[in-house]
């Protein structure tokens, strides 16, 4: 590209350094109404002129833009992916960084600076005759290397000999450009690496070392403005180096764009799964594992407090298994062996309030989050781009949420939150324990930023695995003594061809339960032997849940 812009963004948009220095290198020559003269003189024997130099599909390079006319420097580096159909510049101007990103299927381009982020359309500004913009299909498409830098025969360049630019031994090429929407008139001399006298940095042979632009344009007042900018390019290479910057084409972690298209929906989650969190705020460290089933409205929850709390002080390993069926969990200490059942809280793990009952009467009923509601992903959330986390290609969907209660926080706080999900679509095959090869959703990290409070929070997902549960981890026999369980023992006359599998315990639990009219937890340590001429089924029947503790209202 011929330029790499700088760009400020106001609370009315962009600042006016993004017009003009976004417009100046690609503007073609006006007309006759500016007092500017591009002069260009054959340079010898068209015949006998170097081939004009071949670009690459894609490139990065670093900018250096000095800007005479406002004895001022700008330092860029530009990334062009012609096969991607997508740019990047990141810029830097008097200490302040800024980022644009175009992003060409969606025709939009993000602004982004001092952490704020504005959309616009791409073909509504001036940089769609920057990179030049071609529609197939219905959808946009980035031009050539070639249209980006504004260099090439379509732009009737004329050689004008050899020189030297910086110690480097250049061919030297001018040409004429006309941009009719902004009444401008430029001189553009183009100085190109020797291929045959000079050997670069870069993977390819001939690169850009140098871009002097000189010229006028009318202002919208009607004044007649000249510029004169000089572009050094450094370090100019064929290759995107996406290995070691990744991120690139991606507006950057934590800005959330309003506005912004939502060109790829929020995944469904399975509706039963495992996983391990790793917790990390404010320095410390804790790790949790989660069990999850919606059909049946269980949750299992294991950590190791920090300290010790209210009513348990343990900082022994527990286990709360929350029953939101009944209304109760279940809190084991899994060093001393202890059991407590208690009613459910509005602040229990998983737990969502039913609002509309709150606003009427003043109670509150609770119910069990779904899949999407557990990590946060319920509504509002825009899909971001891809970025890496943990070595691993992840979809990225961020949102602001607006009075997000943070944990350990009294008051609500606007909340910027992004979920990282492993990527389908990047050449990942995820194997659950089955063996089989299904595309699965699995959620690799999130990240929780609340500024107003100075709260950070970021959780790391493990071993996510959505394969069918095993019932035996909801046991909550342990919480009740002999006098509250009944072990019975049931014997089916046949020889049946009958495993042990963990699959055919869980189908003869779910079957008892439904014809015996119980929850599903109340059968614990089921078993089943065989001879040769019958089944047996052993198991206990537990007690029903302590009136006490069964609730449907929390006041």
């Amino acid at each position: 590209m011929l330029f790499a812009p700088y760009f400020e963004i106001t609370r009315t948009g962009i600042g006016k350094s993004t017009s003009l220095s976004l417009v100046i290198l690609f503007t073609s020559l006006f007309s006759d109404s500016t007092s500017y003269f591009c002069n260009v003189s054959v340079g010898g024997d068209p015949s006998k002129w170097p081939k004009l130099p071949d670009l690459p599909n894609s490139f990065k390079s670093n900018i250096e833009i000095n800007m005479l006319e406002e004895s001022s420097t700008l330092d860029a580096v530009e990334y062009f992916d012609n096969l991607g159909n997508r740019v990047a510049l990141h810029t830097t101007k008097e200490g302040l960084d800024g980022v644009a990103v175009y992003d060409f299927p969606s025709n939009e381009v993000f602004y982004v600076t001092h952490g704020v982020c504005l959309v616009a359309n791409i073909t509504q500004r001036p940089e769609a005759d920057l990179f030049g913009v071609t529609e197939s299909d219905g959808f946009l498409h980035v031009m050539s290397s070639s249209t980006a830098l504004k260099f090439g025969q379509q732009y009737n360049e004329t050689y004008m000999g050899t020189d030297i630019i910086r110690g480097i031994n250049v061919d030297h090429w001018r040409s004429c450009l006309h941009w009719n929407r902004s009444n401008a008139n430029f001189t553009v001399d183009y100085y190109f690496s020797r291929s045959n006298s000079w050997k670069t940095s870069s993977d390819f042979l001939t690169v850009p070392v140098r871009a002097d632009v000189a010229g006028a344009y009318i202002t919208a007042d009607g004044s007649t403005k000249a510029i004169h900018h000089i572009y050094e390019y450094h370090a100019f290479t064929g290759s995107l180096d996406l290995d070691s910057n990744p991120d690139v084409f991606e507006t950057p972690p934590g800005v959330i764009c309003k506005g912004r298209k939502k060109t790829k929906p929020v995944p469904d989650f399975p509706k039963q799964f495992y996983y391990r969190q790793e917790l990390l705020v404010s320095g410390i460290v804790t790790y949790i594992d989660v069990w999850y089933i919606e059909k049946y409205k269980y949750l299992r929850y294991d950590s190791r407090p920090l300290r010790p709390t209210n009513a348990f002080y343990t900082t022994n390993p527990v286990t709360e298994i929350l029953d939101y069926n009944t209304g109760v969990y279940f809190y084991k200490d899994n060093i001393l062996g202890n059991c407590t059942i208690l009613p459910l809280k509005k602040s229990s793990f998983g737990a969502k309030l039913n609002h509309p009952l709150t606003n009427h009467t003043g109670d509150f009923m609770l119910g069990m989050q779904n899949p999407l509601e557990l990590f946060y992903l319920d509504k509002g959330y825009t899909f971001v781009g891809t970025r890496p986390c943990r070595e691993l290609t992840c979809d990225v969907f961020s949102a602001i949420k607006s009075n997000f209660v943070i944990n350990g926080q009294l008051d609500p706080a606007n909340t910027t939150i992004e979920v990282f999900i492993l990527c389908t679509d990047c050449g990942l095959t995820i194997y659950p324990e089955n063996g089989q090869d299904v595309p699965t959703v699995v959620p690799v990290m999130m990240t929780l930023l609340a500024d107003s409070v100075g709260y950070s929070e970021t959780i790391q997902f493990y071993d996510f695995d959505d394969s069918d549960p095993d019932l035996s981890v909801f046991d909550v026999s342990s919480c009740y003594n002999d006098m509250s369980k009944l072990n019975f023992n049931l014997r089916l006359p046949g020889r049946l061809a009958i495993d042990r599998h963990t699959a055919t315990l869980e189908l003869t639990r779910l079957k008892l339960a439904e014809t015996m009219g119980i929850e599903i937890t109340r059968l614990q340590n089921l078993r089943i032997d065989i001879d040769y001429a019958d089944v047996y089924i052993h198991a206990s029947l537990l007690d029903r849940t302590p009136a006490t503790c069964k609730v449907c209202y929390i006041v």
